[in-house]
């Protein structure tokens, strides 16, 4: 789980690195992507694995728009930390992920579509 204050910092790098307006548009937008991943049913987990946890983040920062700029930016960090947390790496260019976070924006990609994207571009780097 992310803490609030890790978020801003990540999506106010990103944007002094890339362009664009640096703000926080809507808080709950924000809170509920947050944590959307981790939620539970009946002490289940919905999304168990870190694919489905980094599909739900991704997708949530995406489509709720919480900032005023840079969503799908900081929804591919965080997607990304997910992923890296469970010994997993993005191997997609560039240009790969800018299509498939536009893909998610245009509503061209839903939930099960991010996780199947993530499962088939990513790589096991983890050696412990």
């Amino acid at each position: 789980m992310f803490a609030f204050n890790e978020v801003i910092f990540y999506h106010d790098k990103a944007i002094d690195k890339y362009g664009g307006s640096k703000g926080l548009r809507d808080f709950g937008a924000l809170d509920s992507a947050l944590n959307r991943p981790w939620q539970t049913f009946a002490s289940e987990e919905l999304y168990p694995t870190c694919f489905e946890k980094a599909a739900a983040m991704v997708e949530s920062i995406i489509l709720n728009h919480p900032f005023i700029d840079g969503n799908k930016r900081t929804a591919f960090i965080l997607c990304e930390a997910i992923l890296e947390n469970d010994g997993y790496t993005i191997n997609a260019n560039t240009q790969l992920v800018y299509n498939f976070l536009v893909d998610i924006s245009t509503g061209h990609l839903a939930f099960e579509e991010i996780g199947i994207w993530l499962r088939q571009n990513t790589e096991w780097t983890k050696n412990d």
